[in-house]
């Protein structure tokens, strides 16, 4: 695990996160997964890029929750199951540009409230070198480069962009958070189900 100070918040990189045997569920899983286009269809300039809701249950049955939330406690040691708040599958082609942006730019954190993304490189056929790499900071100058099994765990809060890719494959991450902002549904479906 490599831990990072980025403008005075700490990000997480775990390199090869997961055991193969995630690995095997999420190359059963995802290869049939119904992605719908989010992009502009009127203006040929507007970001095109795919994305796929990855409910609680699927979500639960791929990954190791227990230690995704071990982790994410580095980051916001109020973190448990209950602070589960959503879940996406993201599918970008080629050349696209996003802009920076944070994930708590539409509303404030609280002094006592977190809001902690996980964002897992998902793609087992991409080569790092054709781009695609998540770019972090202020400046825009921290990279972490897109790597199969990769997992990054940082605030919702900073800055974060994707770096534009050539590759003629699809760049794949799933993205999680967990606040304790929000009451939302999943706390009343986590509070009946024991993980």
């Amino acid at each position: 695990m490599n831990k990072h100070i980025i403008d005075g918040l700490e990000v997480l990189h775990i390199p090869n996160a997961f055991s193969d045997d995630v690995l095997r569920k999420w190359e059963d899983f995802y290869i049939n997964v119904p992605f719908f286009n989010c992009g502009g269809d009127r203006d040929e300039n507007a970001k095109r890029y795919f994305t796929a809701g990855l409910n609680l249950v699927d979500y639960i049955n791929i990954f190791p929750v227990n230690d995704v939330i071990k982790h994410a406690r580095v980051i916001s040691p109020d973190c448990k199951k209950l602070s589960y708040h959503a879940s996406l599958i993201n599918a970008i082609g080629s050349n696209q540009i996003f802009e920076p942006h944070t994930d708590t730019d539409k509303f404030e954190l609280g002094e006592n409230e977190f809001y902690t993304v996980v964002l897992w490189f998902g793609n087992p056929h991409w080569d790092h070198v054709s781009g695609g790499s998540l770019v972090l900071g202020d400046q825009q100058d921290f990279i972490i480069p897109n790597r199969y099994n990769d997992l990054v765990i940082f605030p919702g809060q900073m800055l974060h962009t994707m770096e534009s890719h050539t590759s003629n494959l699809t760049r794949v991450t799933v993205y999680s958070s967990f606040t304790n902002q929000f009451n939302n549904l999943a706390a009343e479906i986590l509070a009946k189900n024991c993980w």
